[in-house]
């Protein structure tokens, strides 16, 4: 009996270790969102659409260069059998990460100088902007997977706080003395640094290394991660970040910035709800899957319970995004708004595919995602290229690339339900029920709203074209 009692209560003791744990880093992480939410209004009024454009671009190269910067042997940090070895691999991962975004300065600089035809001096500044926020991105991937190791969870679950904290005071700091071209640039890029900073602390003094041989021997090590991992990152980046560079290239910084703020609405409920309910369900199931239970029944109850979850966010941004967007960003955004009440049904699907995030992980199905995100890469692209080319509407790009994202992942998911032997059908049946349903109700309640307006000729609403 006292075995047994010790052993509950080290079970205990150790879920109630990794509870704190994830309440740590979550807990930092919506600190950092709440710190974003609250002073993004303000910011976006200083420095306006375009230069969020821009930035919006910058951003989309860096992160594609960041997901290939280490060859995809970061992941290494936290297998590496031998501890002597560890500071040893991430001196390596941060020399070639560095040489590599160095490179990115000269590879990126035709796109700005002959694609969006800007001045030379621009060009240089956005390519070397592209370089230097990949590397920093890239340092806090890699610190953070050291740290990680180690559980250095106290250290971890302050970066998202440095991070905005330093965004918001320098960026409203710039703004206010007149830097409205360059300081929303400079923030971002200084919140990173401080971020990597903050986490320097606990790291090795030493970042990088000239020895050939050490190269060598790691990425022979890691081959498999070079061959498989790389690859993925890649592919990964370009379908999240084309959508950004193309609609830039396209329609012009302003529209993207219009898009990219848009978007940062959007992620609110994945953020604050879909990415917590996920890494319980991730959990879960790999628990489940260790012990040989089946998944399908559980995997299928939760579907359902995010669907209905997904429900109240998406209703409320269809009916009132514009007027949300209006209020959050200044007047100009309006456009934005419009944006927003298009691509929710995206967000709609991108919920609660958060909330079931690692099913084909478990499942060992990679490869259906890898084939699922190659069709999207393709398929959202030609959406934003053929209302471009055809409409010159942005509005029809970003509907054709929801479109193209929910079929999509009907059918991945499907053939995810088909390996459990589980039916998808009554899902599909239902998000198609509950999406109209949410049209329905988004327009009775727009004009509900303006009837109010009229009614008790509350002007200062009028502004807000609620009903149109």
């Amino acid at each position: 009996m006292s075995n047994n009692g010790g052993y509950i209560k080290v079970k205990k003791i150790n879920i109630s270790s990794s509870l704190r744990n994830v309440a740590k880093i979550s807990g930092g992480t919506i600190a950092g969102q709440a710190i974003s939410v609250i002073t993004l209004p303000i910011i976006t009024r200083l420095y306006g659409a375009e230069v969020m454009g821009i930035w919006a671009t910058i951003m989309a190269l860096s992160y594609i260069v960041q997901g290939v910067c280490d060859l995809g042997i970061t992941s290494g940090l936290m297998i590496e059998e031998s501890e002597a070895k560890v500071d040893m691999l991430y001196r390596v991962i941060s020399s070639i990460s560095l040489i590599i975004c160095i490179c990115s300065c000269v590879v990126v600089f035709p796109y700005f100088k002959l694609m969006r035809g800007l001045p030379v001096e621009d060009s240089i500044l956005y390519s070397f902007l592209v370089g230097m926020y990949a590397f920093t991105v890239k340092q806090v991937n890699t610190c953070y997977t050291w740290l990680n190791r180690y559980k250095k969870y106290n250290t971890l679950m302050l970066n998202p706080v440095i991070n905005y904290v330093a965004v918001a005071i320098i960026a409203i700091g710039l703004g206010v003395f007149g830097f409205l071209k360059y300081g929303y640039y400079a923030a971002v890029t200084l919140g990173q640094i401080l971020t990597v900073v903050n986490m320097k602390r606990e790291m090795p003094r030493k970042m990088f290394c000239i020895k050939k041989k050490y190269f060598k021997n790691f990425i022979v090590k890691y081959r498999e991660l070079v061959k498989y991992q790389l690859p993925n990152n890649c592919v990964i980046q370009i379908r999240d970040q084309l959508p950004s560079i193309l609609i830039g290239s396209l329609f012009g910084d302003t529209i993207l910035g219009y898009y990219s703020v848009s978007g940062k609405i959007l992620r609110m409920p994945v953020t604050f709800i879909g990415q917590a309910i996920g890494k319980v369900f991730y959990q879960t199931i790999s628990e489940m899957a260790r012990e040989g239970k089946e998944i399908g029944h559980y995997v299928s109850r939760n579907f359902n319970r995010a669907i209905n979850v997904a429900v109240l966010p998406v209703l409320g941004l269809c009916a009132i995004g514009d007027i949300v967007a209006v209020i959050f960003f200044g007047a100009e955004y309006s456009m934005a708004g419009q944006i927003i009440r298009i691509v929710v049904f995206q967000t709609f699907f991108a919920f609660v595919i958060t909330c079931t995030q690692g099913l084909e992980i478990v499942l060992k199905k990679q490869k259906y995602s890898l084939v699922s995100t190659i069709c999207q890469t393709l398929l959202l692209s030609c959406g934003i290229y053929i209302g471009y080319a055809l409409f010159d509407s942005i509005y029809i790009s970003v509907l054709l690339m929801v479109i193209f994202y929910c079929l999509i992942h009907v059918v991945y998911y499907s053939k995810l339900f088909d390996v459990m032997n589980e039916s998808f059908y009554p899902h599909i049946k239902k998000m198609v029920l509950y999406l109209m349903a949410i049209v329905v109700a988004s327009f009775a309640i727009r004009y509900l709203c303006s009837w109010l307006i009229k009614l008790l000729n509350i002007q200062v609403l009028e502004w807000f074209k609620v009903g149109w």
